[in-house]
């Protein structure tokens, strides 16, 4: 999806882990667990012109300076810090005026996810901040115990690579369970809207689905 970013460019990456169990005659059995990735140069994209109406946009959580969730720099940001920080379950975006949204990129999002094993990503609309329309609802993740248990299993027991590991200077590639959201959505508004709400739905054992906790999230876009 290019947006006016400056200087895109493109790399592939790939990782594969898991692990040797040794049982030896007459010896203690043991194991190692691996972890090997694969990381190519980055190549410019062409530069692209499509511009979000949320581009430059305020937020809340709110900041002092520009949102960084709309400031088309993609760097992954924190929703807190410390233990003792506020929590935050959804963000809102407050467009310049309103306007008939058709499409939202969320990028690099990572939450919370409860031990259902389904999450949806939803989006509202708004035109006071209080009376919210459904814009989009869609599956993020449909895993059945079995799935979740293998997939803790292979990821679960390896710690992920420090920051500037790569001789790239790429990001840590984060699989799994803390690997980040990326999606496409198309947008059924019913009208004009002003804020734009994003959230997710995580499925629990008592078959209930309240918003998830969110992480970090790199940049969300609205588009007409």
């Amino acid at each position: 999806m290019l947006e006016d970013f400056a200087a895109p460019q493109v790399r592939l990456r790939a990782a594969s882990m898991g692990s040797w169990l040794f049982s030896p005659l007459g010896g203690e059995p043991s194991s190692v667990y691996f972890r090997q990735e694969w990381r190519t140069g980055a190549e410019p994209l062409p530069a692209g012109a499509l511009r979000p109406i949320s581009r430059g946009a305020t937020c809340e959580p709110s900041f002092p300076a520009v949102c960084p969730w709309t400031d088309g720099l993609l760097t992954p940001v924190d929703f807190w810090e410390k233990e003792t920080d506020p929590r935050f379950h959804n963000v809102v975006i407050t467009l310049p005026q309103p306007a008939l949204p058709r499409r939202a990129v969320v990028r690099g999002l990572y939450y919370l996810q409860d031990r259902g094993g389904r999450d949806w990503l939803v989006l509202e609309g708004s035109v006071d901040g209080e009376q919210w329309q459904s814009l989009a609802r869609v599956v993020l993740r449909d895993m059945s115990p079995l799935e979740q248990s293998l997939r803790d299993a292979t990821f679960g027991l390896y710690t992920e690579p420090a920051e500037g590991a790569s001789p790239y200077g790429d990001g840590v590639l984060r699989l799994g369970v803390q690997e980040p959201v990326f999606q496409d959505v198309p947008l059924t508004p019913t009208g004009p809207v002003r804020f734009v709400r994003l959230s997710v739905e995580s499925l629990t054992y008592d078959g209930t689905a309240p918003p998830a906790e969110f992480y970090t999230l790199s940049e969300l876009s609205i588009f007409e």
